[in-house]
């Protein structure tokens, strides 16, 4: 009879998990993401998610989206290019193809191909021709509850959690009231009317 190991008998399983684990790395080894794999697979935040100001390899275009996305501006030259997955095309200064009514395909509000500088938000999204605020006729009207031809209705309810509860917030510095929240909201609501584009719509936010 071959006497047992005390060693093996006690460190055997996390061996034994250590050579599993070898195998795997061996047969499988991971790869690094690319817009094939990725979580955000080919959608035009998939490229936006890059150091701000830098360009697509996969494109040569700013990244912030692919050729035929939000953004992607190809044929680019002295006297305009076409806007590819944008509501038509501008070339020397004049639209064609799709009419969006009051957008049109103006993209100087964007900044390295997002919707506003991204030094302000990382994640700014990716540039979409048409001037923000402006009016746009074939909108689709009322859509949605609450959204209308030229507005949006968004309501944050401030809860009232009573005077001790209130206490220990301002204790730690994180009580807030519905006045506070309002002045919060209303520059809220003025940021993404003026750097989002809403289609003709504008956001407003009741604080209740």
């Amino acid at each position: 009879m071959v006497p047992s190991n005390p060693l093996m008998g006690k460190f055997g399983p996390i061996v034994l998990l250590a050579v599993v684990q070898l195998v795997l790395v061996v047969a499988a080894p991971s790869t690094a993401p690319t817009a094939t794999n990725s979580a955000l697979g080919n959608s035009p935040y998939a490229a936006s998610q890059t150091t701000p100001g830098a360009v697509n390899p996969a494109t040569g275009l700013p990244a912030g989206g692919p050729a035929g996305g939000p953004g992607a501006v190809a044929g680019g030259g002295a006297g305009g290019g076409s806007v590819a997955g944008g509501a038509g095309t501008t070339a020397g200064g004049s639209t064609s193809g799709a009419s969006t009514g009051g957008i049109g395909g103006d993209t100087k509000h964007c900044v390295g191909g997002r919707q506003f500088d991204p030094s302000l938000d990382y994640y700014a999204p990716p540039c979409v021709p048409g001037l923000p605020g402006a009016a746009d006729p074939q909108n689709g009207g009322a859509t949605w509850p609450g959204a209308t031809s030229n507005k949006i209705e968004v309501v944050n309810y401030v809860a009232d959690y009573g005077a001790e509860v209130d206490a220990i917030l301002k204790a730690q510095g994180l009580y807030y009231n519905a006045t506070q929240a309002k002045q919060w909201n209303d520059a809220y609501a003025k940021f993404l009317n003026t750097h989002f584009q809403l289609y003709g719509r504008q956001i407003h936010i009741d604080t209740v």
